[in-house]
């Protein structure tokens, strides 16, 4: 018996050490790519408009003053861009052209603060062509693939996308869509 207590508590220890080291390296992770390409009011790259920029790319930040959001865009969804920041869906709108834009973003990390956003709430998107400042008008719960929300519109539209609920366990069943769009004024 004591044997098998003492090689448990090896067992243990080494898969402690193992847990802090794998969370050590994804913060390092996170930290070091806002280290070297985003800090708050530093302006994004440029991108070419005939080629959208490619996978991971940072094409703009958001923020959301009344949430205490501010974070980076990255081109795409992959699991490392949404792990870091938020990501443009493909196929919508480049920040800062006219039409909708969509981002998605985990409920559990960067997004954790939209289950308090309110209508009329202000989300600016930066880019290196300027500022642009959205208005929430509506927030609305759909299924998964319900992709309706991100067809294209003539008018500039900022669509937010991320799991639903937010206090759920494991995979969510359902989506939290922000809709906000463009002040005419920016």
């Amino acid at each position: 018996m004591g044997t098998v207590l003492k090689w448990s508590h090896h067992i243990f220890l080494i898969f402690g050490f193992g847990s802090l080291a794998c969370y050590g390296l994804a913060m390092l992770d996170v930290s070091s790519f806002e280290y070297y390409t985003y800090s708050p009011g530093k302006p994004a790259p440029t991108y070419i408009k005939e080629a959208p920029p490619g996978q991971g790319a940072v094409v703009g930040t958001i923020d959301i003053p009344a949430i205490g959001l501010s974070t980076p865009i990255l081109e795409g969804v992959s699991s490392r861009a949404l792990r870091l920041a938020v990501g443009r869906i493909p196929g919508t709108a480049l920040p800062g052209d006219r039409g909708n834009m969509a981002l998605a973003g985990h409920r559990d990390t960067v997004f954790r603060g939209l289950s308090r956003i309110k209508h009329h709430d202000q989300v600016v998107v930066t880019t290196p062509k300027g500022s642009q400042i959205y208005r929430v008008r509506s927030m609305e719960v759909v299924e998964p693939k319900d992709t309706r929300v991100l067809e294209p519109t003539s008018e500039s539209k900022l669509t937010l996308v991320t799991c639903y609920p937010f206090r759920y366990i494991g995979p969510a069943p359902k989506r939290f869509i922000v809709h906000a769009y463009r002040d005419e004024g920016s």
